[in-house]
């Protein structure tokens, strides 16, 4: 019974903070694919749009992000964070070679520049 920008604002409110998830690294793709596919059930039930219409469509001509785009925000956000730190730990850490060859690493940067899942 609410305008469409009100449900935009209580969807952006309690849907789109997924906590941590910059942190995740061991799940399935299976697992994944049903998370994106519950955030776009429940945008596209709150707003009322057909089953079938474009999820991509209906995220951006909102202005919403798609959960996929959340996703690689939350690592690049995350990311920008630790590279900007004066934390003398986390900067030996961007300076080493363990950037390059831990499993978080290898999957942050599959999701940002390879992403497929």
């Amino acid at each position: 019974m609410c305008t469409e920008s009100v449900k935009c604002t209580l969807f952006k409110s309690y849907c789109t903070s997924l906590y941590t998830c910059q942190l995740w690294c061991c799940y399935r793709a299976e697992s994944m694919r049903k998370l994106c596919e519950a955030y776009n059930n429940v945008f596209t039930f709150l707003c009322n749009e057909p089953r079938d219409c474009s999820a991509s469509y209906m995220f951006v001509s909102r202005g919403l992000p798609t959960c996929k785009m959340l996703i690689r925000k939350n690592v690049n956000s995350f990311l920008t964070c630790v590279a900007k730190s004066g934390n003398a730990i986390l900067q030996h850490i961007m300076n080493s070679d363990v950037l390059y060859t831990s499993p978080l690493c290898r999957h942050w940067r599959k999701m940002l520049y390879v992403y497929s899942y």
